[in-house]
């Protein structure tokens, strides 16, 4: 309780705002990474074909990412027509992200600014 003569201003938290702004970005990041697995599995496994146009996209995007300095090969499992493949692929050290899946979604951004 305020005491006579002393006025108390609450700040306002602003940290909600910024909070839900960030939960929104992530949860986009997140349904973008789930397209690119998906249509890059979808390609592997012959479900689906991948259109013209993503695949110019993706490959225009991977040749960039194939001359960055912040593109990493690494070792990651795949299961391919039943079997299990270690395979090389490459990795962002900027984002951390698979850059083939990442290539495929075309609202995805390069973090660098290169695409």
């Amino acid at each position: 309780m305020p005491q006579s003569g002393i006025q108390t201003h609450r700040r306002r938290d602003t940290s909600s705002g910024l909070n839900y702004f960030y939960r929104m970005q992530f949860l986009r990041k997140i349904g973008h990474i789930f397209r690119g697995w998906t249509k890059a599995m979808g390609a592997r496994l012959g479900f689906r074909s991948l259109e013209d146009k993503e695949k110019k996209l993706s490959d225009l995007r991977l040749q960039l990412c194939g001359r960055c300095k912040y593109a990493a090969h690494k070792k990651v499992l795949e299961f391919i027509n039943g079997d299990d493949v270690w395979v090389n692929a490459l990795f962002c050290t900027k984002c951390k992200c698979p850059c083939l899946e990442k290539s495929l979604v075309a609202e995805e951004k390069c973090p660098m600014g290169y695409w």
